[in-house]
């Protein structure tokens, strides 16, 4: 609890440090307290964030959200009755909730995906070790990496492991070109959702296909 409260006091002090930078006409700019607020308060509240989850510490993680949504709208300089859900949009922010869940999700993939890691290990001990329906229902509601490592497991085979991002696997130009797309869907009354969707996907494919096949066709 410690560690806690220390990171609640730190927020506190963010925000007084905030709304000294703040100023109509001559303080910092918006972007500026932003990076200060994720540089200082946010990166210290991410460090074992999965224990605010785990533990089901619902009081600390609303102090911690209530500072978020205090720094970021001192930040942009919005007033008290400003929705949060408009602050958070405005500043590319999710809520803290949201995050903490990907964060868990994501090292928990690549903890997985990792020869001879402990995480696995211990997901894999902990699936063993619920046998019955309310230790696995409990073990699922308490857990946000072993929940994700359950529901995704079918996954798990089929994950992309590379030793560099995607995007530059591919040639420069393919990276870069862009094409617009222009022709319609049109939508009435006698047509389905299905219908349209299914429309939109034909357009798209012929358009990459005929897009691939010029490509293929200039590289010859």
């Amino acid at each position: 609890m410690d560690h806690f409260k220390q990171v609640i006091k730190k927020g506190r002090s963010i925000i007084n440090i905030l709304s000294s930078l703040a100023a109509v006409l001559w303080g910092s700019p918006p972007q500026l307290l932003i990076t200060i607020y994720r540089a200082v308060f946010r990166g210290s509240i991410e460090y074992g964030a999965q224990i605010f989850v785990l533990n089901n510490k619902k009081s600390l993680l609303l102090q911690l959200e209530r500072i978020q949504y205090k720094a970021l709208r001192i930040a942009l300089g919005y007033k008290q009755s400003t929705p949060i859900n408009v602050i958070l949009f405005e500043a590319r922010e999710p809520p803290l909730r949201l995050r903490f869940t990907h964060m868990s999700e994501r090292y928990t993939l690549k903890s997985i995906n990792r020869r001879g890691s402990a995480v696995a290990r211990s997901l894999r001990s902990l699936k063993l070790a619920a046998v019955t329906s309310r230790e696995k229902s409990f073990a699922l509601s308490v857990s946000p990496s072993f929940r994700f490592h359950i529901t995704n497991r079918h996954m798990i085979d089929k994950s992309f492991q590379s030793t560099m991002h995607p995007a530059f696997e591919t040639s420069y130009h393919d990276f870069i070109s862009r094409f617009k797309y222009l022709q319609p869907v049109s939508a009435n009354k006698d047509k389905s959702d299905e219908v349209i969707k299914q429309e939109f996907l034909d357009i798209k494919t012929e358009k990459l296909d005929n897009y691939f096949l010029y490509r293929w066709i200039e590289a010859g």
